[in-house]
């Protein structure tokens, strides 16, 4: 039906409009599902009869979980900012202070180096390494090579 809807509306304008694949599909699904909120998806559910009426402290808690989500999203979206290889992921991130508060240890600054250090991509080896100075004769001819070898 709305293959044969777009098919009309191009013999009718001219305006021929590229087909959506599979992959654009997806996507436009992703992007629509992500703008549904849990509590849209409570109240549906609760109006249909299968969650119970009087259950508030479940939507409380849809209420806190999707606070919660929103922060591990922000804090991901900072995370992605950062120009590591090997990040430690959101949950990663939040899971090391819960770790910690189960403990009752507080880390050190040695510790918390070394755990960056772990997840940074800079190793130690790599940042001795000397860096040498290439002249600009030398990048023009490297590129005439790769213009060459690319023809």
């Amino acid at each position: 039906m709305l293959y044969t809807k777009a098919f009309d509306y191009q013999q009718e304008t001219g305006n021929s409009k590229s087909p959506i694949d599979i992959k654009k599909a997806i996507k436009y699904v992703v992007l629509a599902w992500d703008k549904v909120l849990s509590q849209t998806i409570f109240n549906y559910w609760r109006d249909a009869g299968i969650l119970p009426l009087d259950d508030t402290d479940s939507q409380d808690e849809i209420e806190e979980n999707e606070r919660e989500e929103n922060e591990r999203k922000e804090i991901q979206d900072l995370i992605d900012k950062l120009e590591y290889i090997h990040p430690l992921t959101a949950e990663e991130y939040i899971k090391l202070d819960q770790e910690n508060e189960i403990t009752g240890e507080t880390l050190t600054e040695e510790q918390i180096v070394a755990i960056l250090k772990e997840n940074n991509s800079i190793s130690d080896d790599e940042s001795d390494r000397e860096i040498t100075s290439v002249s600009s004769s030398e990048v023009l001819a490297a590129f005439d090579k790769i213009f060459i070898y690319l023809e």
